[in-house]
């Protein structure tokens, strides 16, 4: 087993080499740690007081004034690191998480995030359907289990050696589909990065093709079998339904069960409903409707005056003159309608006259309509 999972691991790093062009780079070659390097002043500068503990004992432990410094200086200038470019990333991320990120969960904010946001996210966001299945898969896998369980108490003399022999006898290959979406599901309710599902993506193969096995395997009894090709017929059906409904604005679904898209902005924002993917369509609306100008807030990094004819300045709630003058339509996104700063509170209180495919509010503010 261990040389089987060694060789993943090999396999796993000369295709992630490959990826990056088999790139070897020294660290120094990297202009930002060359720059901080670059002089003693340089390097003090870099020293920010009142770090916490661990940040204070990294930056200690790396000063070039001291042995391991040095150390880590020579290697630095020295050593060729394989795929340091992934490396690099990886560590931003590692430190990204270590201070953690705004985030908006059911009208609330936190920079450390919440343990639960992902096992939430996960179940707004994942297609009615696909839940249903899941559910379906859960509950004949704890039947098979009983089912075993009960067989094996009948020979056994002890219930620890009958769930012993009931755990044996589940296929492997479900554990080997178990195993990795579980710990990246534990992994993630310790992440401070609370940013979207999007960050659950690798959780849904193993989920897919284990549910699938497991209802293969149930439902080959022949008095099942038409039972069971209706049942997963009305759930492609529903699938089906869900997906057209929703198209296409796919990035702003939310289950049925939660109210759709349209009540998203009430559970998650970010990537989850809003990443400033409608102006373009915002830009088409304002034109069929001969909207000459617009007062807006947008989340994205798209030019505004690429697709919109003209873009005013939206003022915040600690500025009521400026309210009060509006004159027009107004447009914000979703996510920065949300802020932690609650900038745009006062727009809160007012029902949007139309979405933009759900991520951008449009409100009718014109004086003279």
């Amino acid at each position: 087993a261990f040389g089987f999972f060694a060789g993943m691991l090999v396999s796993a790093f000369l295709l992630l080499f490959a990826v990056y062009g088999f790139e070897v780079k020294r660290p120094f070659d990297d202009p930002h740690v060359a720059q901080v390097y670059s002089t003693r002043e340089l390097w003090q500068r870099e020293r920010y007081p009142n770090l916490p503990k661990v940040i204070a004992a990294a930056q200690a432990f790396s000063d070039p004034a001291t042995t391991s410094g040095q150390w880590l200086y020579n290697f630095f200038t020295s050593v060729r690191i394989p795929a340091y470019t992934y490396l690099r990333g990886l560590s931003d991320v590692v430190w990204h998480n270590y201070w953690g990120h705004d985030a908006y969960l059911l009208g609330k904010y936190s920079v450390a995030g919440w343990w639960w946001y992902f096992p939430f996210a996960f179940l707004v966001k994942t297609p009615l359907a696909t839940f249903i299945v899941m559910l379906l898969a859960l509950l004949l896998f704890f039947q098979l289990f009983r089912q075993r369980y009960v067989r094996y108490a009948m020979h056994e003399h002890t219930r620890t050696a009958t769930l012993r022999r009931a755990l044996a006898s589940i296929k492997p290959s479900y554990l080997l589909l178990t195993i990795p979406p579980l710990v990246y599901f534990a992994a993630s309710m310790m992440s401070h990065i609370n940013l979207g599902v999007r960050h659950l993506l690798p959780v849904y193969p193993f989920l897919f093709i284990l549910c699938g096995g497991v209802m293969r395997a149930r439902c080959r009894r022949p008095h099942l079998t038409r039972i069971w090709n209706t049942v997963i017929a009305a759930l492609l059906l529903l699938f089906l339904v869900s997906s057209f409904s929703i198209y296409p604005h796919y990035l702003s679904y939310f289950s049925e069960l939660a109210g759709g898209a349209d009540k998203g902005a009430k559970y998650l924002t970010d990537s989850n409903l809003d990443w400033g993917q409608e102006l373009k369509r915002l830009g088409y609306f304002m034109r069929e409707r001969n909207i000459p100008f617009v007062y807006m807030t947008y989340f994205g990094q798209a030019p505004m005056d690429y697709y919109l004819p003209d873009v005013r300045y939206l003022p915040g709630s600690d500025e009521p003159e400026r309210i009060q003058a509006l004159d027009g339509w107004v447009a914000i996104s979703a996510t920065a309608l949300y802020d932690k700063d609650r900038r745009y509170a006062w727009l809160q209180q007012r029902i949007p006259t139309v979405k933009v495919g759900y991520a951008i509010f449009l409100y009718d503010l014109r004086k003279e309509r």
